[in-house]
């Protein structure tokens, strides 16, 4: 097992010893004694979410004994406490915040590093230290990432992630400062002095970035570099299927969804504005036929008539000659995989062409293009 995982079960039997003490014989405690175990953890004032951890340890170690015929029955079945998922802590870091932040950053390295767990949601330090230049593909636009956090699971030991645009430029100037034959593209003593015979401890790097948000007239938040991963994972849910963002991230879509996803300002205007009912709200969800703006309307059925076309259906050009039936065929074709991308992202509502493709003023997809070329030699 990692170091860390050892470090959470010998607080588990610290816990135990605590309690029952040294004398008390597994054979003799009952599972009114482990009821007693969870109230006394709670009474220490420890968080539910510890409680929990460390009833599950303790239900771990009997299960075993049990299995090895120590004991007849397990006392610590079924003893938990619900898990309590609280957003208190969540806090979603915008585009200006982090440009503030990197002009306030001491050197290159320091960018990166915000740059690569704000726009590449890469756990830091572990993942973020371990990134070598020899992982980065610049003509796929690819970077290869060594999850160390899941590298027990079988397959889950690296993952690809895009080579985002917001990241690239970051990424360029250090290759361009790095010294000749460097490996890593953070400069190794980071890495040197982050682990230890206990795994990754005493890098510091929270610490420093705190005084680094602080200098950039922002108030420190909590998890600084869990809520840059977090707003990443966030942001990418707008546009791509969660299944693809958990996968680049390097987690399941349920851990996403009760760790990572939050509920933003952002969120909240977009519904008031869809509510309003206005022509020109960015914010139209392309759901119903009936709620879609007529502009998009007409894309819709001209979306649906060429896709159909082949088939020799007969559509209308009208929303009052259009059956329910039709309707809901139009706008789920209007939701296909070509156009859903553009029709959704953001909910920027242009006038789309039969195609998919832009035809409005002032229409900006936010679905991004593909990477760039780049022709530039991996050290």
């Amino acid at each position: 097992m990692k170091p860390a995982t050892k470090e959470v079960w010998q607080q588990g039997i610290s816990g135990l010893v605590e309690f029952f003490e040294t004398t008390k014989r597994i054979q003799d405690i009952s599972p009114g004694d482990a009821d007693d175990y969870k109230q006394f953890l709670i009474g220490k004032g420890l968080a539910p979410y510890t409680v929990r951890k460390r009833l599950q340890f303790a239900n771990t170690v009997f299960t075993a004994a049990k299995r090895h015929g120590m004991i007849v029955q397990n006392p610590f079945s079924g003893v938990t406490v619900q898990a309590v998922i609280t957003t208190e802590r969540q806090r979603f870091v915008t585009i200006d915040e982090i440009d503030r932040i990197m002009t306030k950053c001491p050197n290159h390295h320091w960018r990166t590093i915000v740059a690569l767990a704000r726009f590449a949601g890469m756990r830091c330090p572990n993942e973020v230290l371990s990134l070598k230049w020899t992982d980065i593909d610049w003509e796929r636009g690819e970077i290869v990432v060594t999850a160390n956090k899941t590298a027990h699971h079988a397959g889950k030991g690296i993952r690809h992630c895009p080579l985002f645009s917001e990241l690239r430029p970051y990424l360029e100037e250090s290759f361009e400062l790095a010294k000749e034959g460097a490996v890593y593209v953070i400069d190794e003593s980071f890495r040197k002095s982050a682990i230890g015979k206990s795994g990754w401890r005493n890098c510091n790097l929270r610490t420093t970035f705190e005084k680094i948000i602080k200098l950039a007239g922002i108030e420190p938040w909590p998890k600084p570099f869990v809520n840059l991963r977090s707003t990443r994972e966030t942001e990418l849910n707008e546009v791509f299927p969660a299944h693809v963002v958990a996968y680049w991230l390097g987690h399941s879509v349920k851990i996403a969804s009760k760790h990572y996803l939050q509920t933003t300002d952002e969120h909240y205007r977009r519904a008031l504005e869809f509510r309003s009912g206005t022509e020109n709200s960015g914010s139209h969800d392309v759901t119903c036929y009936t709620t879609m703006p007529n502009r998009q309307k007409q894309a819709a059925q001209n979306a649906s008539q060429s896709a159909s076309a082949s088939g020799g259906n007969d559509w209308k050009t009208t929303e009052n000659e259009m059956s329910v039936k039709k309707q809901k065929q139009a706008v789920s074709t209007f939701n296909c995989k070509e156009l859903q991308p553009v029709a959704s992202s953001f909910r920027n509502c242009g006038v789309l062409s039969k195609n998919g493709e832009a035809d409005g003023e002032g229409f900006e997809p936010t679905v991004r293009s593909p990477v760039r070329r780049f022709s530039r030699p991996v050290p």
